[in-house]
């Protein structure tokens, strides 16, 4: 006696939903991948391309507030997390 199968699904994808999925998909992602290639733009503005550069990265990491604020997060997520782990579901906030 062989296990009885799992009965045919009579839903079926109808034709047009993946087009439509795909275009949901490329209106979310490609404004992504759009700004992830201006990022390396070596002009100040966005409106035209004159370059490939790096110095617009150099920039962000030599800014000393940003890294005081991903210092803050990880402060709070730490926070949180160990309060979470001693059964205090509400975090310490403020207990740095």
């Amino acid at each position: 006696m062989s296990a009885p199968r799992a009965p045919k699904s009579s839903h079926k994808p109808l034709p047009w939903q993946g087009g439509v999925a795909l275009l949901m998909y490329g209106f979310m992602y490609v404004p992504i991948g759009v700004l992830a290639i201006y990022s390396f733009n070596e002009s100040r503005y966005g409106a035209n391309w004159t370059g490939f550069s790096l110095k617009w990265y150099g920039k962000l990491f030599q800014d000393e507030r940003l890294f005081n604020a991903l210092g803050d997060s990880l402060k709070i997520a730490n926070g949180h997390e160990r309060a979470h782990n001693r059964g205090n579901p509400h975090g310490t906030a403020g207990n740095f």
